[in-house]
């Protein structure tokens, strides 16, 4: 977190489609003291092969649909949903909604975003207007499973 101003009261929240960590800076810009406000973990972080079915789906097709006429009806598979990854997307959503609840509070005026790209490009798409205003940097890095004196 290079170059970035960093003021006494600013919230650091941290995050990825697991674990988000929610930051406020007790010190100033040039002595960061990054206080753990609250820590939310994805309760359900199992990998896909363990929360899907063994199988995907068969979808039927029939003549005239997409293929040309006289064809004879066609079977292929359904592509298998990724339970992990929409896991990871509903966590994001409420950690989007914590961000905002803060905001909404009082408890967070100034944001520095770290996020994983992927976390950071979903939080983009799910922070409110009155929340994104509140940001004053973002870092695409992955700092979740850093220590806080790392971070700092």
């Amino acid at each position: 977190m290079e170059n970035i101003k960093i003021s006494n009261g600013t919230s650091v929240i941290i995050a990825d489609g697991r674990k988000a960590l929610f930051l406020r800076n007790e010190g100033d810009d040039m002595y960061l003291n990054l206080a753990v406000v609250e820590l939310m973990e994805n309760a359900d972080h199992r990998a896909t092969h363990d929360i899907g079915s063994d199988r995907p789906g068969r979808m039927h097709q029939e003549p005239g649909e997409n293929m040309g006429q006289g064809m004879d009806t066609r079977r292929g598979a359904i592509e298998e949903s990724d339970f992990h990854e929409q896991a990871e997307e509903r966590f994001t959503h409420d950690v989007a909604l914590a961000i905002d609840a803060g905001i909404a509070q009082g408890t967070i005026e100034r944001i520095v975003l770290v996020a994983a790209p992927r976390t950071l490009a979903i939080l983009r798409k799910e922070l409110p207007a009155r929340a994104q205003k509140a940001i004053i940097a973002e870092v695409n890095k992955e700092f979740t499973n850093r220590p806080v004196r790392d971070i700092e």
